[in-house]
């Protein structure tokens, strides 16, 4: 667009167009209008004769896109979305708008964090800790049992991936 189109309310009126009867010239009607001004004349004459909005310029306004949040259900959905989150927060330097943008709290992820972090870090612990079973017990416990098996030596390492901005320095919900 042109930038003296843009951003107008009105568009000039038409004058001499081909279809148009009048072909160009100027009647009664047309000049004491142009003499008034288009405040004075109540602009409902300047409505009929204004140039039709193209397609292209005019900007579609449709429904916003709403998408669902996904549950996520075991200890692979914790991770992927882990991923993303960190992926986001790298690009962003914003956790906030990092959590914002994935449209999740930061409670949610700060709790499922020693999971993610396991896996990460040290994924031979993960025997130790067991698998996950949904139907014995939440993801929540499951997160806890996870924490609890992170040792001084990996929490060092963890804390180290932290401050060189390669794990989300988020704290954990969990006391010992």
């Amino acid at each position: 667009l042109p930038t003296e189109e843009h951003g107008r309310g009105k568009a000039a009126p038409r004058r001499g167009a081909a279809g148009d009867p009048r072909n160009g010239e100027v009647t009664d009607n047309d000049s004491v209008a142009s003499s008034l001004g288009p405040s004075e004349d109540g602009g409902a004459g300047d409505r009929r004769r204004q140039k039709p909005k193209s397609g292209v310029a005019r900007r579609r306004v449709g429904k916003a896109r709403t998408r669902e949040r996904q549950r996520v259900k075991d200890a692979d959905g914790v991770l992927s979305r882990y991923k993303k989150i960190l992926t986001t927060f790298q690009k962003l330097k914003s956790m906030s708008r990092a959590f914002e943008h994935h449209r999740v709290d930061r409670n949610t992820v700060a709790l499922t964090t020693p999971i993610a972090e396991l896996l990460l870090v040290a994924p031979e612990k993960l025997a130790e800790v067991g698998e996950f079973d949904p139907s014995k017990e939440r993801l929540l416990e499951y997160s806890r049992r996870c924490f609890l098996a992170l040792d001084p030596d990996t929490l060092q390492k963890v804390q180290a991936l932290k401050k060189s901005k390669l794990l989300l320095p988020i704290t954990y919900r969990f006391k010992r």
